[in-house]
């Protein structure tokens, strides 16, 4: 999550942690899909290399997936086999067109909570 007024992003506990496991498995490809912007998007994944993690490859919001106001991920897209991609999302529309492929994660909004 991201809060304009601090310097970096509000990293979820243990993102560094989780990241570093699933990068140690063979032959895992971490992808980041987020609908930001790639402006927005750039800090986080700079702040998440300084902690020692390299996404495979980093996808921003885009005309080919996003549209207002509902916008959906469709892996298919990756062009990866389905029963080899795993989607963790905080957004339900996001998860919509490949629901046996996603994980909804609860909202994060730092130490302090929505305010």
């Amino acid at each position: 999550n991201r809060d304009a007024r601090l310097p970096g992003a509000i990293l979820r506990p243990y993102v560094l942690q989780a990241l570093a496991a699933l990068r140690s498995i063979p032959r895992v490809e971490i992808v980041l899909w987020t609908a930001s912007t790639a402006a927005k998007a750039e800090p986080v994944v700079e702040q998440l290399g300084e902690g020692g993690f390299r996404f495979d490859a980093v996808i921003t919001r885009s005309p080919l997936w996003f549209t207002e106001p509902v916008h959906g991920k469709d892996l298919r897209l990756l062009g990866r086999p389905m029963d080899r991609v795993v989607l963790f999302d905080n957004a339900p529309q996001c998860c919509k067109l490949n629901r046996a492929n996603c994980v909804l994660v609860s909202d994060f909004f730092g130490r302090g909570g929505p305010e």
